[in-house]
């Protein structure tokens, strides 16, 4: 599998239960949400913008990706929006940096990506006072596999999720991911 593979397998809408775990406080969280993943063009308005908030061209962009997620439990703010824009290396796409856009995250130093040869995707973000290493993989073409942990400096873990998501399937939607893989 290639990058581009990974990111035309992941678009869709998904069903994701997330259990998570706060090492430092003893807290668990369980999470039910619906996610949403589409392609975006080079060209599309959030893009652009994104591309000028990091002071980078457009034309670096390869395969912008547009996820919406909305919880379906009260108890938290579930509801997020944000873009993943990967800038691949030129030497080997299945590697680069991404541009996030999650302001309520916090100031992000660094965020990269990198395509194993497992075709496991590793993301890791590194933050003012943390980093993130996300893993994502596709047990099955519908059932993609999510781990994160959240590491300080001082405390080592602090945080880790685990995410089991299956594609939904209707009409409606397989139409909307022909649209997307078109982009792609």
């Amino acid at each position: 599998m290639n990058v581009t593979q990974f990111f035309r397998l992941s678009l869709g809408q998904w069903r994701s239960q997330r259990s998570g775990h706060d090492l430092m406080l003893g807290g668990f969280e369980d999470l039910r949400s619906t996610i949403t993943i589409r392609a975006l063009p080079a060209n599309d308005r959030q893009v652009i913008e994104l591309c000028r908030w990091y002071d980078v061209s457009v034309d670096l962009v390869f395969h912008p990706l547009e996820i919406t997620a909305t919880g379906d439990t009260k108890n938290r703010e579930a509801d997020e929006h944000y873009l993943l824009v990967p800038l691949p290396d030129p030497d080997n796409p299945n590697r680069g940096k991404m541009l996030r856009s999650r302001p309520e995250e916090g100031a992000i130093r660094n965020c990269i990506y990198r395509l194993q040869d497992d075709d496991t995707m590793t993301m890791v973000t590194e933050y003012d006072r943390a980093t993130t290493e996300e893993r994502i993989w596709f047990a099955s073409p519908n059932l993609r596999l999510r781990v994160a942990t959240v590491r300080t400096e001082d405390s080592g873990a602090i945080a880790t999720t685990f995410s089991s998501e299956v594609r939904e399937r209707s009409a409606t939607l397989e139409q909307r991911h022909r649209v997307s893989t078109a982009v792609l």
